[in-house]
């Protein structure tokens, strides 16, 4: 089990066919935002460290709910309507800090149609992750009260929030990546976007099979490699890692400034850019839900394995929450922080009938 661990501090490759080994990324003291549980009879983790409290926007039904930073244990479901259920968790691993992060919202603040969810993980320090899992669901529900179109204002939210992190002077070498879906519910149909920038990544469960709805930012990605060499960077493989200049193994993030230096070059020409693809698609009643997760999960499970071992632990121990842990414990061998937030679908046969009708206040 401890094999890709410790094949990241040896440099050797893994024995685990179609398995990229961890990413060897250090950073600063931190631990991982998870969702607090609400209505649960499990109990929290004792002696939780002093950390600081974010809050997650309220439903109609319950008032806002904060979010702890919690320590290496798993947290249990944040919430859920008759239309979505919610669980998030994250586990240290082995790495010596936690940096991933993850917020979720059933209701974006402003839009009764509208839904939010993120995960992001921190490379560098936790911090980067922190403040964009706080603040780009604000953000981005400006763009849509400005009467953006979704996929726009997915970008223009990454664009803004990274302007922000430069403004602060502080993130030349620590970043984040960002894997994030806005759900929106116009007339019958049900629209779901996912905005990726980096390599955590995001999976559809459609007819009980992976429908990938996020690619990889890798440096040696043809695409990705001819941008950063235009911009004047070297490509090259270290260990098991393809870097860019002999440091950051990622080609898109939010953060990473030294990366975004050359001021002959407009942001989406640098070595790195915080530019998301977004991918869109219409739900239907053989979809199940939606899973967002941290590099370290893949590490483990490809897609297709993911969502397998995910639809069989939930069969073998009857919840998503107990299901999501135990996934999260077999990625434990990645090395790396491991964080999973799981959007399941309820209804859909039914529809969506819980969001407000098309030309009803709050509708994007």
């Amino acid at each position: 089990m401890l094999e890709l661990a410790l094949n990241k501090q040896t440099g050797k490759r893994s024995s685990k066919r179609g398995r990229e080994p961890a990413h060897d990324r250090s950073g600063n003291s931190g631990y991982g935002i998870a969702f607090e549980s609400r209505g649960t009879t499990q109990e929290r983790p004792k002696q939780l460290p002093e950390t600081p409290v974010v809050t997650v926007a309220p439903t109609p039904t319950a008032p806002a709910t904060p979010v702890r930073v919690a320590s290496s244990t798993a947290m249990w479901p944040k919430d859920s309507n008759s239309s979505l259920s919610v669980y998030s968790a994250g586990f240290q691993g082995m790495r010596p800090y936690m940096e991933d992060r993850a917020c979720g919202y059933l209701e974006l603040p402003g839009f009764r149609t509208a839904s939010f969810f993120g995960v992001f993980d921190g490379h560098g320090g936790y911090q980067v992750a922190q403040l964009v899992a706080e603040k780009i669901p604000r953000i981005l529900a400006e763009r849509l009260k400005e009467g953006c179109d979704a996929a726009e204002a997915l970008k223009e939210s990454f664009h803004s929030m990274d302007s922000e992190l430069m403004g602060c002077g502080t993130f030349h070498r620590m970043g984040s990546t960002a894997v994030c879906a806005l759900l929106l519910r116009e007339g019958e149909k049900l629209r779901l976007l996912c905005a990726n920038c980096g390599d955590s990544r995001a999976v559809l469960c459609r007819n009980r099979a992976a429908l990938p709805l996020s690619k990889d930012h890798k440096p040696n990605d043809p695409q990705e490699r001819g941008r950063i060499e235009r911009a004047g960077g070297r490509v090259e493989l270290h260990g098991p890692c393809w870097r860019i200049d002999g440091g950051l193994n990622l080609s898109r993030a939010l953060g990473d400034f030294l990366y975004k230096a050359k001021r002959d070059l407009t942001e989406d020409q640098q070595k790195v850019i915080s530019v998301p693809e977004v991918e869109e698609v219409l739900l239907n009643d053989t979809d199940r839900f939606l899973v967002m997760a941290s590099d370290g999960v893949f590490e483990v499970f490809n897609s297709d394995e993911l969502v397998e071992e995910l639809l069989k632990e939930k069969r073998r121990l009857s919840s998503w929450s107990s299901a999501i842990d135990s996934v999260l414990k077999k990625s434990w061998s990645s090395g790396d922080n491991v964080t999973i937030c799981l959007v399941e679908f309820l209804n859909m046969a039914r529809g969506i009938s819980t969001f407000p009708s098309p030309g009803e206040p709050g509708r994007p």
